[in-house]
Formats: C-alpha cells, sequence, structure tokens
C-alpha cells in the first residue's frame, strides 16, 4: 500500500508534472513522451483532453533530487498513439496516479512531421537544416542562447514560421528572424498574436538561395522552461479574419488574409454550428493549398450584425443604427474614431460591448458615451471622505492593498470604495486591521474588480488613495475637505473574462439619441484592428468559474482545488467564483451534482454583491473509486422571476476530475460547532490536528467564506497563521466590524501541507503543489446590529457587476 506522506513525511502527497518533452505531436503517429514530476509513482492511466489519442504506461523511474531534496522526483516514459483523426490545435492531459490526478498539462497536435532540435545549432555557422513542412520541438537552456536553421528558398517563396509555446507553459517570449548567407537581417517578429508572446514570420523571398532562421528569447532569458514548437513551411496559413464574426443560425461569409492561401480570399461560415461557452466558433479554413495551419475563432452574435459605413468620425457623421444591434468594423488607421448614433430611453440600462482582442485583433477598444452635443455623458461623482497611501507598487491583478488603514483607527471597512490615484475605484473586501496586514479588493478569476467603467491599472508605490462617496451627477458634497472626481461613460478593459475588450452598461439620464465612440486606447489602427460592437438592452446573468485565485494563503498560492483529489476520511475546498452580466446583483445558490458513491459535499451561498464562496468536498473512510469522475458545479439564481442554471467552468483547463486518494497526511477540526458574535465583537475558534503517518511538518492556517465584515486578527501579512512542527492546535480570534450585518452562515478552516518546492521558495513556483484540507462546517450567528452608515457608497444605488 502506498502512503500519503512524502519523504520524512514533511511534504505534500499531491501530484505534479513539471515538464513533459516533447510537448507536442503530428496526428496519425506514435510517438514516446517523457514526463518530469513529483509524487508519480504507481502512475496508472494518462488521460487526454480531446478524443483520437491514446496512451501506455511504459516505464516509471525515481530520478536522484540531488541537493538536500526529500521529495522523490519521477521520470515516466509514455507511449502516445494520436490517430490520424484527432484534432489538431493545443489540447491537454492529466496523470493518474494513487494520489490522485495531476496538474492540467498543455500537449498540442500537429499536422506535419515533427522531430527534436539537435540544440548544437546555437551557432550561424552550425545552422541545423530544415525540410518543409516540419515542427522541431526545441528549449534554450542557456542564457543569450539562440538556435540557427538553415533552409533553401525558391524564388517567389513564400515560406511561413510559427512559434508555439506560451499556450504550452513555456516562459519564452520569442523573436524570429530571416537572415541571408552573410547573416544580414531580411525580416523579424517579435510578437505577432494579440495576448501572447508567440512570433510569426513569413516572408516572400525575391531570389533562390540558403537562408537561416534565428529563434531567440526577448530577453536573452533561458531554461527548461523555454521550450517551443517550431513550424516552418509553404502552408497555407490565415492570419486575420473580416467580420469577426456572424450572425447565429444564419450563412455568412468572411473575408481572410494572411498567407500561401492559393487565391482564397473569403470562405462560408456555418451559424448554425454549437458555440462554445463564449459564444465564439473555431472555423476551419480549406484552401485550394489544403486546410490553413491554425483555426480562426469568430463570434456567433445574437444580433443583427451590420457592417461600419465610413466616414463615421464625427457626431455629423455618425452611422445611426437601432437597437439591438452588432456592429462590424474596423479601426482603420492611426487617429481613427468611428462613431454611432442611437436612441434611448431615459433609465433603461444598455449594454455595449466589444469583442475584439478575445477574436485575435489587435484591438485595445476604448468606448465612451456622448450627448447630442458631442459631450462625454457624466456618469458619477466621488467625493473624498478619507486620504490615504498606497504603500507598495500595483500591478492591474494584484488584489492585496497594503496600509490602507491604521489598525488602532480604522476608517477603511468591508464594502468602501476607494479610488487610487483618480483613476481606478476599487471596492474593499475586506479592510485591514492588524499589524502588518492587508486590505484586499474584490475580485475574482485573479483579477482586482475595477468599478464604474474604470480599469484595474498598474501603479507606483506611494500612490494616493481616497475613501469615497459615489454620487450622481448633481449630487451635493457633504464637505469641503476633500477634492471631487468626476466619472465619465467610458471604459477602456471590460474586467474578468473580458481581457483588453471594453465593456460599458449605461443608463441614460434622459430619454432621446447617444453616441457610441469607439478607438484604440493607443491611438493604432490597421487591417488587423477588426471589432464587434454590441449595443443591446441590458440583460441581466452570470456565469459561474472554478476559481482558486481570490481567498489567498501567504504562501503565495490560493486555495480552492479546480481538480480536487479528496483524501478518505478527509476534505478539500473547491472554490467557485460568479462572473455578474449587465447589472445582475442577486445570490447565486452553488451545489455540487453527480457526486460519487461514498463522497458528498456541501452547497454554498454567494451572497447578493459578493463574488465567491468555497465549497468543501469529502469522502467516507471506506470510499472507493476506481476512476476520477467529473466535476461538476451548478449555480441557480432568480433573475426576472425564472430560475437561471449555470454550470462552473474552469477559465483556463478543462476535464476537471474528483478523485478519492488515501487518507490525508493530518485530520482538520474546528470547535465550536456554532458561534455567536455582534458586530463589534470578537469570538474563538480553536482550530486543532491529528497527524498522521509520522508527518511533523507545520500547517498553515486559514478561515474560509468569512463574510465581509469578519476578519481574523493577528494574522501577519507576510506568514498567516501557522501550526507548528509540534504543536496541534491554535486558537483563532474572530473580530466584527461595526459594518458587519445580522445573519447565519458557516464558515471553515483550510489548513495547508506545503510541497518542498513552496516551503524553501515561499510558495512563487509552489503552484498546485501544496495540499489543502478543510474541517467541517461552523455556524456562526451575527446577531443585534446593522450595516454602518459610515460605509462609502451606501444607498448609491451601484451596480456589484463593476461597471
Amino acid at each position: 500500500m502506498i502512503g500519503s506522506g512524502s519523504a520524512e513525511s514533511r511534504y505534500s502527497p499531491s501530484p505534479v508534472v513539471y515538464q513533459a518533452r516533447p510537448a507536442g505531436a503530428q496526428r496519425g503517429t506514435a510517438t514516446v513522451v517523457t514526463v518530469e514530476g513529483i509524487n508519480l509513482r504507481g502512475t496508472s492511466r494518462l488521460l487526454f483532453h480531446g478524443p483520437g489519442v491514446s496512451a501506455r504506461i511504459l516505464e516509471v523511474a525515481e530520478l536522484p533530487t540531488g541537493g538536500p531534496s526529500k521529495t522523490a522526483h519521477e521520470r515516466l516514459r509514455i507511449a502516445l498513439d494520436v490517430g490520424a483523426a484527432a484534432e489538431t490545435g493545443v489540447h491537454g492531459f492529466r496523470l493518474v496516479t494513487p494520489f490522485g490526478t495531476t496538474n492540467w498539462v498543455p500537449f498540442a497536435i500537429g499536422q506535419f512531421p515533427e522531430r527534436p532540435a539537435t540544440e548544437t545549432n546555437v551557432e550561424l555557422a552550425s545552422a541545423e537544416r530544415l525540410a518543409f513542412p516540419v515542427t522541431v520541438n526545441g528549449c534554450l537552456r542557456r542564457p543569450g542562447e539562440a538556435h540557427y536553421y538553415a533552409f533553401a528558398a525558391g524564388a517567389g517563396d513564400e515560406i511561413t514560421f510559427v512559434v508555439e509555446a506560451s499556450r504550452l507553459g513555456s516562459k519564452l517570449d520569442s523573436v524570429l528572424a530571416i537572415l541571408d548567407g552573410r547573416g544580414e537581417r531580411l525580416a523579424e517578429n517579435d510578437n505577432f498574436f494579440a495576448g501572447r508572446p508567440d512570433s510569426l514570420l513569413a516572408h516572400r523571398f525575391a531570389g533562390a538561395g540558403r537562408y537561416i532562421l534565428r529563434i531567440s528569447d526577448a530577453a536573452e532569458r533561458a531554461g527548461e522552461q523555454y521550450h517551443y514548437r517550431l513550424t516552418a513551411g509553404r502552408f497555407p496559413c490565415v492570419t486575420g479574419i473580416f467580420p469577426l464574426g456572424v450572425e447565429r443560425g444564419t450563412m455568412g461569409r468572411v473575408r481572410i488574409r494572411g498567407y500561401n492561401l492559393g487565391g482564397a480570399e473569403d470562405v462560408e461560415v456555418d451559424g448554425h454550428l454549437p458555440p462554445d461557452e463564449n459564444g465564439f466558433l473555431s472555423l476551419k479554413v480549406k484552401t485550394p493549398r489544403g486546410e490553413a495551419l491554425f483555426p480562426v475563432q469568430l463570434a456567433l452574435g445574437k444580433h443583427r450584425a451590420v457592417r461600419e459605413r465610413e466616414p463615421n468620425d464625427t457626431v455629423a457623421e455618425a452611422q445611426s443604427v437601432e437597437l439591438p444591434v452588432t456592429m462590424d468594423g474596423q479601426v482603420g488607421r492611426r487617429g481613427d474614431r468611428d462613431l454611432y448614433r442611437f436612441r434611448a430611453r431615459a433609465g433603461e440600462a444598455i449594454a455595449l460591448e466589444v469583442s475584439a482582442r478575445r477574436l485575435g485583433s489587435l484591438l485595445d477598444s476604448f468606448v465612451e458615451v456622448l450627448d447630442q452635443a458631442g459631450r462625454v455623458v457624466p456618469r458619477a461623482f466621488l467625493e473624498g471622505v478619507v486620504e490615504n497611501l498606497e504603500q507598495d507598487a500595483l500591478d492591474s491583478h494584484t488584489l492585496d492593498l497594503s496600509r490602507l488603514d491604521t489598525f488602532t483607527k480604522p476608517e477603511f471597512f468591508p464594502g468602501d470604495f476607494v479610488l487610487i490615484e483618480g483613476v481606478e475605484l476599487v471596492r474593499l473586501q475586506e479592510a485591514m486591521r492588524y499589524t502588518d496586514g492587508f486590505s484586499v479588493a474584490q475580485g475574482y478569476l485573479g483579477q482586482r474588480l475595477a468599478w464604474l467603467g474604470t480599469t484595474a491599472q498598474n501603479h507606483a508605490a506611494l500612490a494616493r488613495v481616497y475613501k469615497v462617496r459615489v454620487m450622481p451627477p448633481g449630487g451635493r458634497p457633504a464637505s469641503a475637505d476633500f477634492p471631487i472626481f468626476r466619472l465619465d461613460y467610458q471604459n477602456d478593459d471590460g474586467g474578468p473574462t473580458f481581457g483588453k475588450d471594453s465593456y460599458l452598461l449605461f443608463t441614460p439620464p434622459d430619454t432621446g439619441d447617444y453616441f457610441v465612440r469607439l478607438r484604440d486606447v493607443r491611438d493604432l489602427g490597421g487591417e488587423r484592428f477588426g471589432y464587434r460592437l454590441t449595443i443591446r438592452r441590458a440583460t441581466p446573468g452570470f456565469r459561474l468559474f472554478f476559481d482558486d485565485t481570490f481567498s489567498q494563503h501567504r504562501d503565495g498560492r490560493a486555495a480552492g482545488a479546480r481538480n480536487p483529489n479528496v483524501p478518505r476520511g478527509g476534505c478539500v475546498p473547491v472554490t467557485v467564483s460568479v462572473h455578474r452580466i449587465d447589472g445582475f446583483a442577486g445570490e447565486v445558490a452553488v451545489e455540487v451534482t453527480g457526486l460519487p458513491a461514498g463522497t458528498r459535499a456541501t452547497s454554498g451561498i454567494i451572497r447578493e454583491g459578493e463574488f465567491h464562496t468555497s465549497l468543501l468536498v469529502s469522502a467516507d473512510p471506506d470510499a472507493v473509486l476506481d476512476a476520477p469522475v467529473p466535476l461538476r458545479v451548478l449555480g441557480r439564481a432568480r433573475i426576472a422571476g425564472r430560475e437561471v442554471v449555470e454550470t462552473a467552468q474552469a477559465a483556463d483547463e478543462p476535464m476537471n476530475l474528483i478523485s478519492v486518494v488515501p487518507p490525508a497526511m493530518v485530520s482538520v477540526y474546528a470547535e465550536p460547532e456554532r458561534l455567536v458574535i455582534q458586530p463589534e465583537g470578537t469570538a474563538r475558534l480553536s482550530v486543532r490536528v491529528k497527524r498522521h503517518d509520522g508527518f511533523a511538518g507545520d500547517v498553515g492556517v486559514e478561515v474560509k467564506n468569512l463574510p465581509p465584515g469578519l476578519f481574523v486578527t493577528g494574522r501577519s501579512g507576510a506568514a498567516g497563521i501557522t501550526i507548528g512542527e509540534g504543536e496541534s492546535y491554535r486558537t483563532i480570534v474572530l473580530q466584527a466590524d461595526p459594518s458587519l450585518s445580522p445573519g447565519i452562515f458557516p464558515i471553515f478552516a483550510v489548513v495547508r501541507v506545503k510541497s518542498e518546492r513552496a516551503a524553501t521558495m515561499r510558495g512563487i513556483a509552489s503552484l498546485g503543489e501544496s495540499a489543502d484540507y478543510g474541517s467541517s462546517p461552523i455556524l456562526v450567528s451575527v446577531e443585534q446590529g446593522a450595516r454602518s452608515e459610515r460605509q462609502a457608497g451606501r444607498g448609491s444605488g451601484v451596480r456589484p457587476d463593476g461597471r
């Protein structure tokens, strides 16, 4: 029997794949893939996402760890048979081990013959010869290294070179260059694809001869994680389409551009085909020279599609449209502005949504709403009521906001609106109440949520911060002690799920005509700057996601498995978040369905105005599960008098599974079973661990599902709460803000057994290696008191979708 503990029973037994080489294979072939990782002994199966691929485990060998490492490393050789009908593109797999299923491992299936790079091709003189078409699997292992490939081209040849790296988990920021026989550069490309650092370089050769392709990293970095797949040849390659979509349920045509298309200029699109969960369709383009290398993504819209008509750069030239409508357009040149006139009734919410970057366009859209005089319509005024400084620099995703409060004189509370540097409005999920702590902004899917059309941005250290009161246009400030900030109806980036695409929810102050003005935020333009702009009446709704990116342990990784390995006799947390659409504000009831015998799960509520909740999935002590089963979580909400049901998705990795594994290294208990607390009061929670299998390491402790206004005291921002080696319990003090509303809700404790890398690197490289285990739920009752009127934004009518 394989025990649950790793060497010396100090570190997490979670199975983790560090690398798989090669990172792809040609369809219709058999290949051997070498996989390396930890806790992979006893691997029995490879589960591939997508039909037509089968696998056999040939060998599992233990590797020397080197140095003081105590966690066993394994190397597997796996025979992979890729059927001729397998879909090309980036797919992925998980391994099934006695400790559960591994992390998601991306893997590509290609069209052309594949081979490894010789990796002696690090000088121009030793360039490796290419015969087209081909896919080469390589890795830049030494800083400053470049790989060189020699090839022959005829006069008029059009040859394309494409790098796949980032989608395969590589850190490579590739740069491609074509050199002539003397080493002089003829052409170069750094980042071709919108939103990822991969390169594509196509060139028409004026004369026959021998040429060289060089691939390097833009910052001259290197290592085992700087691997790539280079596909080269005279194959068809579509690099763009217009329009970016068609109306669902119709037949349409799109214009294509690219290389080696054999004279093809457009293709037919069947809008009757089912879209994916984002409303997009993957289109395989067939040309006289064969199928294009990559499918293209296009949108299947619900509304009537209309083409942009130039000139429409000014209010006088604006193109008139009737709602609902989707405008297919292009920002065709530098400084281009596209304006559309529409009519709306006072108080009727109108949604404006851009699809561009998500479909491969280079457009970084910016939209704004103008009145009949061409002035931007004001949305709100923000009155500063408390001034402070953000001590640390912030990137556009960070949720933790440092030093927004002094714990001796609280001035910031959960639910408060905070304006950063006058440009980004966030709302607090947590407010700092302890030394070295953090306030936390609302967010989900790893991104800070910006409100009222503002955009999450990077901010330097010592950014000026104001707690603000949100007032409608024309509202009166309470005092003149702090500045007043104006927010207009405009948006750059739409937030989680939108990326660089814009989204705006507009409530007309008066009945009449308005204008949407759209441009690139950098004032760029060209044929690759296409967009779809949908203008429609708001339809509230939601989407649900598996989300392990919000509630963070202080070792640098979030809690809440998307692929839970559930120990017999124990339980693990699963966190889900809600993406609120068009102002939907209500609560969402969440439940796990389709659980196998011997397992069960708690249900949960994402409260009104909130964005996430955590569930517990547990297994009986004698539970047996022969094979992993799909993790299925449903969310239910009442919207406009009807029940709406959505299934949770993973934003970036499919095939989410539940496995039953050996008992955990620790059992977790929390007492008492019920807690009563009052606003501004405290309550004590005892968290106890029982160690098994000789486990002697320390564990981090977090409390999950705390509502805004209830927080853990004495928690260091750097270290968190820890039950140390040789200890068995820790008493946690819960403090209630005056803003905490009455109610009854469950919470539970989670402890973390770190991986060895997490323990030595403070979680920077821990990935999903650490294991989280939960206690049974504790029922908390909040009695007396009501939500404090001190909360900024109270009664402001601000919608909780952050727009």
